[in-house]
């Protein structure tokens, strides 16, 4: 009954720390402390087999917890690191925030609206600034218990993204796609063979995309109403020309007429000029 109660000492106080290293022997550990996690293993078994001979269960897990308690710490100073390149502290949360409501995320969201201009890659660093997780509420006391995160659940060797200097990459890049995106747009606009679509803007319009074409900067910030100068600009519009003098003479054809007849037959003429036009894209000139 020695032996057994021994046994039962032993096995209950290093219960914690045996349960702790067998549940963080299922991650990707580094090398050096998986081989030294699996030598401790192996003492583990031979002091836990010289209690058959000493009958001392309470030295025995005494020899155990001071092993596995290096090991432990070992493992929580790397988890520590390890979380830390996955996720965001409170300081370069906010930094997230930032850049998902910049200026320079808002105006590639307008400009992304234009046609050629490549949207994918836009929402491919948008995912990739998405993805990108917080947690700053990890202590070295909570992975005394436990051997995860247990606020976000990072386990060790997943395949979720580095955030380390994660931020600063995607703000470079944000930036260098704004600047790609208003030269290839200034190149577009700038071709001569549009200048002639440049009299159906509006006065607004023309305003706008003349400062861009002789400035080759974007208005602060990029709205509304100069990507609909520039799509209507560079996409061209439908022109209808009306003769004047046919339009006097279809007019003087109805001979004197009141104002429902005069509307119907101007509209007539109307009608039949622009059947099957684009109406977007319609522009009326009289000459």
């Amino acid at each position: 009954m020695k032996i057994v109660k021994a046994y039962q000492n032993f096995a209950g106080k290093c219960k914690d720390h045996v349960t702790y290293m067998m549940n963080i022997s299922a991650y990707a550990l580094p090398e050096d402390l998986q081989n030294d996690i699996n030598a401790a293993k192996e003492r583990f078994g031979s002091i836990r087999d010289e209690i058959a001979g000493t009958c001392d269960g309470d030295s025995a897990a005494s020899r155990v917890n001071n092993l596995l308690q290096g090991l432990k710490k070992r493992y929580i100073d790397w988890y520590l690191a390890e979380h830390a390149k996955h996720r965001l502290d409170i300081k370069e949360s906010k930094r997230k925030n930032q850049l998902m409501q910049s200026g320079t995320r808002s105006d590639l969201s307008r400009l992304e609206e234009i046609d050629f201009l490549p949207g994918a890659k836009l929402s491919a660093l948008e995912t990739e600034l998405a993805r990108l997780k917080t947690c700053y509420e990890l202590t070295p006391d909570k992975l005394n218990s436990v051997t995860v995160c247990s606020s976000c659940k990072f386990v060790p060797g997943s395949a979720e993204p580095i955030v380390k200097g994660q931020l600063d990459s995607i703000e470079e890049r944000m930036e260098g796609m704004l600047a790609e995106w208003t030269k290839s747009l200034h190149d577009t606009v700038s071709d001569p063979t549009l200048s002639d679509q440049m009299q159906y803007l509006t006065a607004e319009q023309q305003s706008r995309l003349k400062a861009f074409i002789d400035t080759a900067e974007l208005p602060e910030p990029v709205d509304v109403y100069f990507i609909e100068a520039v799509k209507k600009y560079i996409t061209g519009f439908d022109v209808v020309t009306i003769d004047s003098a046919k339009l006097l003479e279809t007019l003087i054809k109805r001979g004197p007429c009141n104002e429902d007849d005069f509307r119907k037959a101007f509209n007539d003429l109307l009608s039949q000029a622009i059947r099957g036009k684009d109406k977007s894209k319609l522009r009326i000139v009289v000459k």
